[in-house]
């Protein structure tokens, strides 16, 4: 399944830290994804490393399509909505739909709008790190 597999040190606990890896595609994008675990404390983590350059951090979301389209974030990607003034900071590495991002910001009403496309609002991701990007 996994085409790396790594034994480290635990920063938390100094047990034994996994580190699975593999090459993962979704749409043109292609990324190594990490996961990392600790078999003395549970600890885990997942990392996505982008393998193909990273291109679109803004995305105009007027539609059903744009709503099930997919962002991956760094966990240092901070998100903007800037028609509702909203900065959120991302707080780990996630693969989200957009949907899923704005459903928690904006009200049932506003999100149906979009959807039938009476309604439309910019998300912008910013990463110092250029990591975090919009797929397909």
């Amino acid at each position: 399944m996994y085409s790396f597999l790594r034994e480290l040190v635990c920063p938390d606990c100094e047990g034994s830290l996994i580190v699975h890896s593999k090459k993962v595609k979704y749409g043109q994008n292609s990324f190594i994804k990490k996961f990392f675990e600790c078999s003395d404390c549970y600890i885990n983590s997942i990392e996505y490393i982008p393998l193909t350059p990273v291109k679109k951090t803004k995305l105009l979301v007027r539609s059903d399509n744009d709503l099930n389209r997919k962002i991956l974030t760094s966990d240092n990607c901070v998100i903007k909505i800037p028609e509702l003034g909203l900065s959120i900071m991302a707080n780990e590495n996630s693969l989200l739909k957009v949907s899923e991002v704005i459903n928690s910001f904006i009200d049932n009403e506003t999100v149906q709008k979009i959807s039938k496309g009476e309604k439309k609002i910019t998300l912008l991701l910013k990463d110092p790190y250029n990591i975090s990007t919009i797929i397909q």
